[in-house]
């Protein structure tokens, strides 16, 4: 009777040890989802085709302003879109929060000038940005465009067509431009919610990069308390009541 209460409370201890062990499992597999999510992969389309000094100046500020904005574990590439061809200036992934990094990358894109003369192509760049963002599954994709916004009808047309190919795949795409001298094929692409907008004078894409980080059924849950807190305005009846007879 002893050997058969032993080989129950052996019995016993294995099932306990299993049941620990799938029970931390799925804490496991969350932990590692949410470590996925907090990440994103970020594309950056520069303009760099003719335009004014001034557009020029502010639209290399914001890129250099977006990098910093990273956190570690985040990836980034840069592509540099010139008249005649787009080169790939930056390939990284945030490993640590050293400035050096993130000095690099600046000093990078500080050195980069635009065409005195021709305009960008955009749209292949674009396209190009499209390609490098399905290259891996490393975190939330993103892509960011950096234009003076002064694109020709063509170049609008198929960077409309790649906007619904990155809205397909759950892509978040926005561009930043000039509002005085962008295409207005462009802003209305923009107003019909094909992608996002941002105007050079007052950019915020950190937040918008933020954002693309939250995970959307976290989105639905801080929207619903939202509204769950917002007080309930009450439409009183202004009409006149009626006379007594």
């Amino acid at each position: 009777m002893a050997g058969k209460g032993k080989n129950i409370m052996k019995t016993f201890s294995v099932i306990l040890v299993l049941l620990v062990l799938a029970l931390s499992l799925p804490a496991q597999a969350e932990d590692k989802s949410a470590a996925d999510v907090c990440s994103v992969h970020l594309c950056i389309v520069l303009d760099c085709g003719a335009t004014s000094q001034r557009s020029w100046d502010m639209l290399k500020t914001t890129a250099i302003e977006t990098l910093y904005s990273l956190k570690p574990g985040d990836r980034v590439e840069v592509v540099a879109a010139y008249p005649f061809k787009t080169y790939l200036q930056i390939d990284a992934a945030i490993s640590v929060a050293d400035k050096g990094d993130y000095e690099k990358m600046a000093k990078k894109l500080a050195a980069l000038d635009k065409e005195l003369l021709f305009g960008s192509d955009m749209s292949r760049a674009v396209e190009s940005a499209y390609q490098q963002l399905g290259k891996n599954d490393h975190g939330r994709k993103c892509c960011v465009i950096l234009t003076s916004g002064k694109l020709n009808d063509g170049h609008v047309k198929e960077i409309r067509q790649l906007g619904l190919a990155f809205k397909a795949r759950g892509w978040p795409l926005c561009i930043v431009c000039d509002k005085e001298q962008a295409n207005r094929s462009l802003l209305v692409a923009a107003n019909n919610r094909e992608f996002d907008i941002q105007f050079t004078d007052k950019t915020s894409l950190p937040d918008w990069i933020g954002n693309v980080r939250v995970p959307l059924l976290q989105k639905r849950v801080i929207e619903t308390k939202i509204q769950e807190k917002e007080p309930i305005l009450k439409i009183h009846d202004k009409r006149p009541s009626k006379p007594e007879p």
